[in-house]
């Protein structure tokens, strides 16, 4: 019967001897060492390493291990990613106590159950053992197959603070009782739960979702990503919620139950919303690919979205906010947001007329959104916007620096459909032109970006064509500096002028 010897402590080795033949050097201490190796992260370099002395060894392979990633494939086989097939194998065969010891030292790691009609029952089946030979997981990532055995196992990882489900798929049939168990026995920090964007809905009356309401509403959660409408839905309709500090909801379906949620966490620091539902009874912004549409709509719109207004004043210590620039003008403060985030929403093909705005115009900023110019932003220092442009019976020119006075960072993501190169560098003149005079002038800005988000359907691709003089020429022409007088750098396209 064998037995293993297991690898001492840091803390009990003393400083490696040193020698030039028989010359002993003076000893260089541990602490340098460890500074040194916590620098290399190469795998292939960490075995070597190991394989130095004994030392190295107890420092390079918890760093080897600490991350792991296993998923079955065609042929009835199992592939580790940052692990060697012999080793996996000896693991899979369990006939060296020592080779499965590593396991020990994993603290991320990913299992990808991908049910093929090659797959062996065995090799799903030590896919989900696995977890049970890495008892000091904390981060852990499971895709495609849920399994009651899986979530027993997860049960039992004392340790595990992150825990992301990507669920695909047929999955096997879960009860609320293991999942519920699963709550209760981890001390969960962040929870990911994530459906494929084709079929969401089907897939949530297959798994149950409502089950999941449990692990999202654990009483240490601090974040909560998802996709599933149903979860949201399901924890808002809970008495208790936990402090969550992040919470990003990727599809929105009923922005006020949304909202009751969300203004229902004093603690969210970081809040996210995507692909979301524009509030049934309340008349749209019209398209800007009208505008004698937008015109004849301008007063009714404006009176019909004044009746619904979200306020982020239940919200004190929110700092970081992301949403569709279409429903800007639904939220308000007062807040203390650092950092503002509108961003064209995500279509997924489904129900798109009426779930999205359409992406294909660019938005124009107005004094009607809101979240924006409702109130000075005293505390905001970045913004990133979809574009600079304002609507044309409006004016920004020398108010920024009342309603953004700490103004650093501003961010715009643009897109141009075009024909051919000329046209595309007038539109890109015209912005700028529009951007200097309706954002200037700025003297706490201190970084200006330019991205400019590709357009499919554009015959011209633009941007890539247009040189880098040509933008500086521009900015030197127009007095860029004379608007931002303390910039310290632009980038435009990519092309950083500092």
């Amino acid at each position: 019967m064998s037995t293993t010897t297991p690898i001492r402590d840091i803390e009990e080795w003393s400083s490696p001897e040193r020698r030039i033949g028989d010359q002993e050097l003076l000893p260089i201490p541990n602490e340098i060492y460890l500074e040194i190796i916590s620098n290399i992260h190469d795998r292939k370099c960490l075995g070597h390493l190991a394989l130095t002395c004994r030392f190295f060894a107890v420092v390079a392979i918890p760093k080897m291990f600490r991350s792991i990633s296993i998923y079955t494939r065609l042929g009835s086989s199992l592939t580790a990613a940052w692990m060697p097939a012999k080793l996996l194998s000896v693991i899979q065969a369990n006939s060296d106590a020592r080779a499965v010891s590593v396991l020990e030292y994993v603290q991320q790691c990913s299992v990808v159950l991908n049910k093929l009609p090659s797959t062996s029952a065995s090799a799903l089946r030590f896919c989900e053992d696995i977890l049970l030979k890495c008892p000091n997981t904390r981060e852990l990532t499971v895709s495609n197959r849920i399994s009651p055995n899986l979530f027993q196992n997860i049960s039992q990882l004392s340790k595990l603070s992150s825990l992301k489900l990507h669920i695909g798929g047929t999955p096997h049939c879960v009860q609320a009782a293991d999942i519920a168990s699963c709550a209760s026995s981890l001390r969960l920090e962040s929870l990911e739960l994530h459906l494929p964007f084709s079929g969401c809905e089907k897939a949530e009356r297959r798994i149950r979702i409502e089950d999941f309401v449990s692990l999202a509403g654990t009483p240490h959660l601090r974040k909560l990503v998802t996709n599933s409408w149903q979860l949201i839905s399901g924890l808002a309709s809970q008495e208790s919620l936990p402090p969550l500090e992040v919470l990003t909801i990727q599809k929105v379906e009923d922005l006020s139950v949304a909202y009751n949620l969300i203004s229902r966490i004093p603690t969210l620091v970081d809040l996210e919303l995507t692909r979301v539902r524009w509030p049934g009874g309340v008349k749209r912004t019209p398209s800007l690919s009208s505008l004698e549409e937008e015109e004849a709509m301008a007063q009714e719109s404006s009176s019909s979205s004044s009746e619904l207004v979200f306020s982020l004043s239940p919200l004190p210590n929110l700092r970081h906010i992301v949403l569709p620039h279409h429903i800007a003008s639904l939220f308000s403060g007062p807040h203390s947001l650092h950092c503002i985030e509108l961003r064209r929403d995500l279509n997924d093909g489904d129900d798109s007329d009426e779930m999205h705005q359409t992406n294909n115009h660019p938005v124009q900023l107005s004094s009607s959104d809101r979240l924006l110019f409702d109130i000075p932003c005293a505390d905001t220092v970045s913004l990133e916007l979809t574009s600079p442009s304002v609507k044309p019976e409006e004016s920004f020119h020398g108010k920024m620096k009342l309603w953004y006075p700490k103004l650093q960072n501003l961010n715009f993501q643009l897109m141009f459909s075009t024909d051919n190169e000329e046209e595309y560098r007038e539109k890109m003149e015209d912005t700028f032109k529009t951007f200097l005079d309706s954002w200037g002038p700025l003297e706490t800005l201190r970084n200006l970006r330019f991205d400019f988000v590709p357009d499919y359907n554009s015959p011209y691709k633009g941007v890539s064509d247009v040189q880098d003089d040509w933008f500086r020429n521009l900015a030197h022409k127009l007095g860029l500096e004379s608007y931002f007088s303390n910039l310290a750098s632009v980038e435009f396209a990519g092309v950083k002028f500092v």
